[in-house]
């Protein structure tokens, strides 16, 4: 007769988990991220992608700001129940003005993912490898040609899902906006879902393959999501705003590769068994009661 002996982690009956729990995983990542922040090699590019963007939507504004506010006052003007609802104070101190108070509240979500696609793309790579390189060297990069290839065209892949799904819930969420209230709110769930699914991919590009990808993401969705809204808070604070890319860029690094460390490191995954003859046990102590009753049956 052989019995079945279970090993984890290399020796039987031992387990580890070599990069601790998930417990405040997102004041960790927020935490490590600002460290980050101030190295030179980070700071340098803390500043350009923003001002980039800034540049560049302050122009487009400045040329056509007019026919944009005139364009979405007339909209408005055209439902039933916007007018209706503009019967009303305080909402009817913003029936003149609604085109301007729209594109004020879109002018900083703009901006911030213009500053986020820049950073994907240009600086992600920097910022990646700085930070595995010094808080996760013992995380090794996913190999193959296959996953080299993905890496090198997923990002603007990456950019053109997230930007189409950013797209569809804006659709989706148009209804919502006729409710003055939820302005404040829109925008900061709008630019959360963007960031964690655009800069959460791109954590993750360079170490993880698909399928572990697809386990974070599915296993850690409410803690990306929650970080998501937290940068997309600080990014419509006056000047930190300017910041909040490269530092949410550094927040999400933080968080995936933990997540991706604490992943390889579960027993769970470093399951084997080996089957071990009869003989083995003989004179042995039986370590719990189910080996006590396989070592009594016949």
């Amino acid at each position: 007769m052989a019995y079945f002996e279970f090993r984890v982690g290399g020796a039987a009956g031992s387990s580890e988990l070599t990069s601790g729990d998930g417990r405040g995983a997102v004041p960790r990542a927020l935490l490590r991220a600002l460290i980050s922040l101030f190295h030179p090699k980070i700071f340098s590019l803390m500043l350009w992608p923003p001002l980039l963007a800034l540049i560049l939507w302050l122009g487009l504004s400045f040329a056509f700001w007019g026919q944009m506010a005139a364009w979405i006052s007339q909209e408005f003007q055209t439902m039933d129940s916007v007018n209706w609802l503009f019967g009303w104070w305080p909402f009817s101190l913003l029936a003149s003005s609604i085109g301007w108070v729209v594109l004020v509240l879109m002018f900083v979500p703009i901006v911030l993912i213009s500053a986020s696609i820049i950073i994907a793309l240009v600086g992600m790579p920097i910022m990646l490898s700085h930070v595995a390189a010094r808080d996760y060297p013992q995380l090794q990069r996913a190999q193959g040609v296959r996953h080299a290839l993905h890496a090198l065209l997923g990002g603007w892949l990456n950019v053109l899902l997230a930007l189409g799904g950013l797209f569809v819930l804006g659709v989706l969420s148009a209804p919502l906006w006729l409710v003055p209230l939820l302005w404040p709110v829109l925008p900061v769930l709008l630019l959360a879902w963007f960031d964690q699914r655009l800069l959460g991919f791109e954590a993750l590009a360079e170490h993880a393959d698909a399928t572990e990808r697809r386990a974070i993401r599915r296993q850690h969705w409410r803690s990306l999501m929650l970080l998501g809204v937290i940068l997309a808070i600080i990014g419509f604070i006056p000047f930190l705003g300017l910041f909040s890319p490269v530092y949410g860029a550094l927040a999400f690094i933080h968080f995936c590769l933990d997540a991706l460390a604490r992943q390889r490191s579960d027993p769970l995954d470093n399951v084997s068994y080996r089957e071990v003859d009869e003989t083995e046990l003989v004179g042995s102590e039986p370590n719990n009661p189910e080996q006590q009753r396989l070592e009594e049956r016949p």
